[in-house]
């Protein structure tokens, strides 16, 4: 995994991050997680998990995919674990290149945008 943030729900004042300016790449080691508790790992360029304003811009993110068939990987994945939806995320600007996907996004929350990204081949 490149760079992860989960954002806790039991944290009283969640912080906003900037993710920027970073060269992110060829994360396919597996780190298998744990029987009760984290899930499997691999081939994860930015994870962000639960977290509400955060900024992933002007990164290039390529090359991120799993050295396995497990259920999250990506060039740029967010999503809910806990039950609290991220929102208000925005992920712009950044060069996707080859990961498998390069986009991961479970629909949950609001007010996240995914524009002005450039993606090869698809995002």
């Amino acid at each position: 995994m490149g760079i992860l943030n989960i954002d806790f729900p039991a944290r009283p004042t969640p912080a906003t991050y900037r993710i920027a300016e970073n060269e992110i790449h060829d994360n396919s080691a597996l780190c298998p997680g744990e029987e009760s508790g984290d899930p499997p790992l691999s081939g994860v360029g930015v994870l962000i998990v639960n977290a509400d304003r955060d900024r992933v811009e002007d990164n290039v993110i390529s090359t991120n995919r799993p050295a396995r068939s497990i259920p999250l990987h990506g060039g740029v994945v967010l999503i809910d674990l806990v039950g609290r939806a991220p929102s208000n995320n925005t992920i712009t600007s950044n060069e996707l290149i080859r990961n498998r996907p390069n986009v991961v996004y479970d629909g949950s929350g609001h007010g996240n945008d995914f524009t002005r990204n450039h993606c090869v081949p698809t995002c």
